[in-house]
């Protein structure tokens, strides 16, 4: 209930108080990781794979395995095409600073319908 005649005293304003920002950290340059290793990948997929393939998009195999290796920092890795046993061999034999990844995916044709017969 309001009283007749009394007025509400306010406080008194605080006083604002500076705040000083924080220094921001500075980043500190990343230092230039040279790869380790060379990796060329190089695939047989589609040719491997047949029309009745329970395997999802086979095609994208390789695709998968590139993106995972280019995750690594200490790896350079390049696509090399599509290629068999006989080519990668050569195009290892030929590389004197890089290492040859074959990607591969057969089906095992032995295997039951409810399998995963897709091996890599």
């Amino acid at each position: 209930m309001a009283q007749s005649g009394r007025r509400i005293s306010n406080p008194p304003p605080t006083p604002k108080v500076e705040t000083t920002p924080e220094p921001t950290p500075t980043p500190q340059p990343k230092e230039d990781i040279k790869p380790e290793y060379s990796i060329i990948v190089v695939s047989n997929v589609r040719s491997s794979m047949n029309s009745n393939s329970t395997f999802r998009n086979p095609e994208n195999a390789y695709s998968w395995v590139l993106e995972r290796l280019r995750s690594s920092s200490h790896l350079e890795v390049r696509y090399g095409g599509e290629s068999n046993m006989k080519k990668a061999t050569e195009i290892a034999k030929n590389s004197t600073e890089s290492y040859v990844l074959l990607v591969e995916l057969s089906e095992d044709n032995f295997a039951g319908p409810t399998m995963g017969n897709s091996t890599v």
